[in-house]
């Protein structure tokens, strides 16, 4: 091989890397690989540990392999509710403020973790039917994707950068999403508007063309020569506003400015005499440069990882996530199915044991039997089991029961239950042949969690 070809399929090799295991977020559960790792292990975190732990965690269990600087700060704008609409990790300490977004965030050692109600509600949903793939030891298991009910991606947004690739989706309201998930389950068809909004930040937003959007900050007149600025964009830091002002009245735009920021924003401004009640809102917003333009950039990474996606309109991902995940509800009453056949099974099974065959009942004989070894080969001479379809499995767990299991009562208990999952079973296999059981059951599932 050629040294030039070398190069080049050594470049093409890291840029493939950047681009799926780094840079893009998946369509499916919106999280790239390094914050599903994070957010795999924090699942057990119902009470908070220190972030560091988390961190510890991540790169001892082998699952992550960046070091300990990037992982601080993954965990950490995870847990951000001034970078995150709805945080997929609780913090507990410094993680940001209105003020100092990023900025604002202490030290992974001085803060703590744990599993957020949003997560718990939204993401870690159907974790039995999870699909895994082995991390990089080759030996540990992690989910290729989460499950969520709704589009997480729209829901906080995303930025990568990728060699030739890129993705800037903004986030949007749960409720907006939600309703345009269900318009989507219950036509196939998504037309609900879904405008960018945010949580924490009181901005308006305009959609301008195709993927183009303004979002403008908000002011309040004081009087005709001083407005107080209340909100600016989430794209724009504090401290470039202040240096905008800074400008403006060293061209003598503006007469003064006081910054009495804490939690919130407020900016006082004042202008020559009257100046600002010559002007309208728009003319004081384009002064002072309380908007900006976004241009959204809709690229995700398929749900099975194996190629890039791009939407031209948020309304096409719901309709394509809807196409993905409507299935796994399916999946989910298979997986129920299942599990209700072997419960049944085994059931069946030990009452089996009550009843003659050959002559003879299996729990009179079990006192007088002195090992498992010849209770096994009892169980197998009398054929109990055969007709259900008993494995040799089945089999190991009759002969593993306690002898107190044997008795009237447990009868009885297994008699009924045996009759409700006669009843489950039936209605599994109603919801698995039926489409539109599924995507009521989904819906509901939506709603449920509003």
């Amino acid at each position: 091989m050629k040294s030039s070809e070398y190069l080049n399929h050594i470049a093409l090799e890291y840029s493939q890397y950047v681009l799926y295991s780094r840079a893009i977020p998946k369509m499916s559960d919106g999280l790239k690989p390094g914050q599903r790792i994070a957010l795999w292990l924090v699942r057990r975190y119902d009470k908070s540990d220190s972030t560091v732990a988390l961190v510890g965690e991540m790169i001892s269990s082998r699952h992550y392999v960046h070091g300990n600087a990037p992982a601080e700060d993954l965990v950490s704008r995870l847990a951000a509710p001034y970078l995150m609409n709805y945080p997929l990790i609780h913090g507990e300490g410094a993680f940001g403020s209105r003020i100092a977004p990023i900025d604002g965030i202490g030290a992974a050692r001085y803060t703590a973790v744990k599993r957020s109600d949003f997560a718990q509600n939204h993401l870690y949903v159907d974790e039995d039917i999870l699909p895994f793939n082995y991390g990089y030891d080759g030996a540990t298991r992690v989910p290729t994707t989460f499950l969520p009910l709704l589009p997480i991606l729209l829901l906080n947004g995303a930025k990568g950068i990728a060699v030739g690739f890129a993705c800037n989706i903004l986030p949007r309201k749960i409720e907006d999403v939600s309703k345009a998930v269900l318009e989507t389950i219950r036509t196939g068809k998504c037309n609900h508007p879904l405008l960018p909004g945010y949580e924490r930040y009181d901005v308006d937003v305009v959609h301008l063309d195709d993927n183009k959007y303004q979002i403008i900050g908000k002011f309040e007149r004081i009087n005709a020569s001083t407005i107080r600025i209340t909100e600016i964009p989430p794209q724009t830091k504090v401290t470039k506003a202040l240096e905008h002002l800074k400008n403006l009245k060293d061209e003598g735009k503006i007469r003064d400015f006081t910054n009495n920021s804490s939690d919130r924003i407020s900016i006082e401004v004042s202008s020559k005499r009257g100046t600002f009640g010559k002007m309208d809102d728009a003319e004081i917003i384009s002064l002072l440069n309380l908007s900006v333009v976004e241009t959204e950039n809709i690229t995700t990474i398929s749900p099975d990882g194996s190629r890039l996606i791009r939407y031209n309109t948020p309304q096409e991902l719901v309709e394509d996530f809807v196409r993905w995940r409507l299935p796994y509800i399916k999946k989910r009453f298979e997986k129920k199915l299942d599990t209700a056949i072997n419960e049944l099974t085994r059931l069946l099974l030990f009452l089996s044991a009550f009843e003659k065959h050959d002559g003879k009942v299996l729990v009179n004989d079990i006192p007088k039997i002195r090992s498992r070894k010849e209770l096994l080969k009892r169980i197998e001479v009398m054929n109990i089991g055969r007709e259900i379809g008993a494995t040799k499995e089945d089999m190991n767990w009759l002969a593993d029961l306690p002898i107190h299991r044997f008795t009237k009562a447990e009868q009885k208990r297994a008699s009924d239950r045996v009759q409700e999952l006669f009843t489950k079973i039936g209605e599994y296999e109603d919801i698995i042949s039926s489409e539109d059981r599924q995507r009521e059951i989904y819906a509901t599932d939506i709603k449920d969690r509003l």
